[in-house]
């Protein structure tokens, strides 16, 4: 049985050998037994998340599908080095986005106010969280304690082989773009990523990373639909989103 540490992930060698098992035989077979059945089912729902949300955002790329299982899998603890820079980010955020509120086209004026990830973090939409009257302070208080549940690495890298598959099987994007692209995240050991352009113009994206049983009490005291709840606590919407552009 073929064994994955953390040590193998971040070596070049191993990832050249592995693009040429996912480009050129699509044998990953080996690589999905190594997990334990727990580790296999939220990849697995991750996995199935992040291609929603690509269905939903046709302009989002691989940038973005990254950053999806980035989050899913490791929360919202890369925002800052500190708890102070995770905090000062969110205040900055939530007084500069007053602008994109008024902005029919914006992404927040029709998203749920949450989306599941597939693991354990969900994303909390800001514009319709703070639309709803959700508290400044009580977001604080959330995400903070939403930064100290443990990341799991190795999933992200067990989700990221399979949907770098897909996305060659089902988009037709380049190999070696792909390729290129996961060689700087391997020799930048895995970090986060900003949304595309693409992405950040078309959707206007303001939203933080919870996890999900902290998300559930923040929100339990809106006045949300339960369509709201709904779509982000396990349900997702098949309903595309287009840019104000097309």
């Amino acid at each position: 049985m073929i064994r994955i540490d953390q040590h193998m992930v971040n070596n070049p060698n191993f990832l050249g050998v592995l693009w040429i098992i996912v480009v050129f035989t699509g044998l990953l077979t080996p690589f999905s037994s190594i997990a334990e059945s727990d580790s296999l089912s939220r990849a697995d729902r991750i996995l199935a998340q992040v291609k929603v949300h690509l269905q939903n955002y046709p302009l989002a790329n691989y940038e973005d599908a990254y950053k999806f299982i980035h989050q899913a899998a490791l929360g919202p603890g890369h925002l800052g080095v500190t708890w102070e820079i995770i905090d000062r980010y969110l205040i900055q955020e939530w007084e500069s986005m007053q602008d994109d509120s008024v902005i029919s086209s914006s992404a927040g004026e029709s998203d749920p106010i949450v989306e599941d990830l597939g693991g354990a973090f969900v994303r909390v939409n800001l514009l319709r969280y703070q639309e709803a009257g959700g508290r400044l302070d009580d977001l604080r208080s959330v995400l903070r304690k939403s930064v100290e549940v443990a990341p799991d690495s190795l999933l992200l890298h067990e989700v990221w082989v399979d949907l770098s598959e897909w996305l060659i099987v089902e988009t037709g994007i380049d190999p070696d773009s792909l390729a290129s692209f996961t060689n700087m995240l391997s020799a930048n050991n895995w970090p986060a990523v900003h949304h595309s352009t693409s992405y950040k113009d078309s959707y206007r994206p303001h939203y933080r990373v919870l996890e999900r049983s902290i998300a559930v009490q923040l929100l339990d005291s809106l006045p949300l639909d339960s369509t709201d709840r709904e779509n982000g606590m396990g349900k997702s919407s098949a309903t595309s989103r287009r840019s104000s552009n097309e």
